[in-house]
């Protein structure tokens, strides 16, 4: 598994990480994986999104070639 460091994160963005853990009982580190995992599903409903939107697109031109 690969392994990173973050650097300078903003006192304040640490701090709610921080706050959420113990709310949580997990720690710092589970939270910004928490939060990385997120935005990964994030991003690929996304793009899901697009490609369902392109394929839309390319329909609604076929059909409007035919009538």
């Amino acid at each position: 598994m690969p392994v990173t460091t973050v650097r300078n994160i903003p006192e304040e963005h640490y701090d709610l990480l921080r706050r959420e853990a113990r709310r949580q009982r997990t720690s710092v580190n589970s939270e910004i994986l928490d939060a990385i995992r997120n935005k990964a599903e994030e991003l690929k409903r996304r793009r899901r999104a697009a490609r369902a939107m392109a394929r839309i697109d390319k329909l609604r031109a076929e059909v409007a070639r035919k009538y």
